[in-house]
């Protein structure tokens, strides 16, 4: 196959027709009181093989104040995690064991032992030190709602999905939530990233042709969303995604209504709001009645699960003009003043520049474990710094870089 110009070319041109796309410009617009960022950042600090190592991580949660000003963070230490699931299985099982009993104090988790019986998961290390710091972000999001700071009409915005986890699980995810509207705090998950933002993508190239420099926002669709993920028979990761409510396996959180935003440029972000922030769902707050209680009175006791689309016909008009264009046009001024340059919200560009971990961050804790395994009897040079790429040990590979 050759390379055909003209149809590379089209990628940069952007959509044809946008008339069947919902979009609208956007102003920006002070808040009353202030915002919170939630970010946290994991990095390896050895890498022994593809499964086995050693990571960290650490989490940062950032106020501002109406003037966009920070004025409280709380940033927290660098964790370390040792992760060895190929281990002896005894010594093997015994981490595994460790690190659940760490998870269920940290999350208040069902307090069984089912771990017993499930195998040893083989992944890569930051896999699993997303999970922590997932918990982490659950945890420090808990100590947040429950302390002064969480004043009434703030905005908390999360870096990232507001997708649920295995830990701290659906249902603990869920309550969080409820209680951030009970706390009247408004919450967004922004991320950067994805396969629905790259659905979306043609389309906000030719639209920012059309509106100039003016920040926008498209609305994601149903037929965005199976575009993206199409049927769980031949992607798994659609109940992940766009699956609600506190069952186990409603791993796809409270953002269930999601924005393609646009500030500046071709940059764009997926804005998911709290779905209990909507009108309709406010009230099953005070009823004290789950999703899929709602779902079976709603649609019948047939209905077990509750994707996106089900949400979608319950956003009232109120909704549009109380919620999700003031929340949209705070986040815009919120990159879009004098402390910012257009590109991301203050609170949450201030926690990521704070929690991410920079060579010379981890340069002490990598010396510290150098300096403990040669207690135990492992010596520098056996400690590999990175895992090893197959290729290089490829015969052919080996063979061009050997002088004969």
């Amino acid at each position: 196959m050759t390379m055909n110009p003209t149809l590379v070319a089209k990628h940069f041109e952007g959509a044809s027709d946008v008339s069947g796309i919902d979009y609208f410009t956007l102003e920006p617009r002070p808040f009353a009181v202030g915002t919170v960022g939630l970010d946290s950042s994991d990095q390896d600090v050895f890498c022994f093989d593809s499964v086995s190592g050693i990571v960290a991580y650490r989490n940062g949660l950032v106020l501002t104040d109406a003037l966009n000003e920070v004025c409280y963070q709380a940033i927290s230490d660098i964790s370390v995690l040792p992760i060895f699931p190929n281990l002896q299985t005894d010594y093997a099982l015994r981490l595994m064991l460790a690190l659940s009993q760490s998870r269920r104090l940290k999350t208040g988790y069902r307090p069984d032992y089912s771990p017993l019986q499930k195998s040893l998961s083989l992944m890569r290390p930051r896999l699993v030190a997303a999970a922590e710091r997932e918990i982490e972000d659950y945890c420090n999001t808990r100590s947040f709602l429950n302390s002064v700071y969480a004043r009434a009409g703030l905005l908390f915005m999360k870096d990232g999905r507001l997708n649920a986890q295995s830990f701290p699980g659906p249902q603990a995810y869920d309550q969080i939530y409820r209680l951030m509207v009970a706390r009247s705090v408004k919450s967004v998950g922004i991320a950067k990233s994805g396969q629905v933002l790259e659905v979306v993508r043609p389309y906000a190239k030719t639209i920012r042709k059309q509106v100039g420099d003016r920040p926008f926002a498209i609305r994601i669709e149903k037929e965005h969303l199976e575009i993206a993920h199409p049927g769980p028979r031949s992607n798994p990761g659609l109940q992940k995604t766009l699956r609600h409510g506190s069952a186990s396996a409603a791993l796809g959180g409270v953002g269930a209504i999601r924005y393609a935003l646009s500030i500046s440029g071709e940059e764009l972000c997926l804005v998911e709001f709290n779905l209990y922030d909507l009108q309709h769902f406010r009230s099953l707050i005070r009823r004290g009645c789950s999703l899929e209680q709602w779902a079976q009175e709603m649609f019948g006791p047939e209905k077990r699960a509750i994707h996106s689309w089900d949400i979608f016909g319950f956003v009232t008009d109120n909704d549009c003009e109380n919620l999700i264009l003031p929340t949209l046009s705070e986040i815009v001024y919120a990159a879009d003043t004098e402390t910012e340059i257009r590109l991301y919200p203050r609170a949450l560009a201030n926690a990521h520049n704070r929690v991410k971990l920079r060579h010379a961050d981890l340069e002490m804790t990598r010396r510290q474990l150098i300096v403990d395994l040669a207690r135990e009897g492992i010596t520098p040079n056996m400690i590999p710094v990175t895992a090893e790429d197959p290729h290089k040990t490829d015969p052919e590979i080996v063979n061009q870089d050997t002088d004969y």
